[in-house]
């Protein structure tokens, strides 16, 4: 009888585990940064500086090495 009861608490542990999918092809509904009208020179260039939703002063930069870009923010 305890054999039955481990095997059916096992099996019900076993089931109740579950693992989240998240979904990476979908499309964001919003983004997470505003254009301002300032604008930065960085390296010669002059680029647009934007504004992060918890108010961090940013311009997006272009790596030299793999030519991706990231974000670069202002202090």
């Amino acid at each position: 009888m305890k054999k039955i009861i481990i095997t059916i608490a096992l099996l019900l542990s076993i089931n109740s585990y579950s693992q989240k999918v998240y979904d990476l092809d979908k499309k964001r509904d919003s983004i997470s940064y505003t254009k301002t009208n300032d604008v930065a020179i960085y390296n010669g260039e002059k680029k647009v500086v934007y504004l992060s939703k918890k108010g961090k002063l940013f311009i997006f930069v272009t790596s030299k090495t793999s030519g991706k870009e990231y974000k670069k923010y202002i202090n």
